[in-house]
């Protein structure tokens, strides 16, 4: 990670997720915590502020597909692959569910509960 942050690096392979509901600025964000190839492109900068301020999810949708569309073209990062995710539970177990902040399986863990 030293390598990555300093930059250090011709190719690097990372693992990433993403919320339900998205901020990208940890990665494509010019400050971003985890824009190890120092991305910056000013209409992308643009959107993605854009994205983190709008309330309306059908506008965000909007946003994001146009921020889409200049990853395309510049290609900052090549995407090898995405895991899905298969979540079971125990009917008589209480599940937060997955949250925005935290999508993975143990979502909520605080809330869950054996339903007796």
């Amino acid at each position: 990670m030293q390598k990555g942050k300093a930059g250090d690096f011709d190719l690097l392979l990372i693992g990433f997720t993403f919320n339900l509901d998205p901020d990208v600025s940890a990665l494509y964000g010019p400050n971003g915590a985890y824009n190890f190839m120092k991305y910056n492109n000013p209409e992308a900068v643009k959107l993605i502020a854009q994205g983190k301020e709008e309330p309306d999810s059908a506008k965000r949708k909007t946003i994001y597909s146009n921020l889409q569309k200049i990853w395309e073209n510049d290609m900052p990062v090549i995407t090898l692959y995405s895991d899905h995710e298969v979540v079971v539970k125990s009917k008589d177990l209480a599940y937060g569910g997955a949250s925005a902040y935290w999508p993975g399986t143990v979502a909520n863990f605080q809330k869950w509960a054996y339903k007796k």
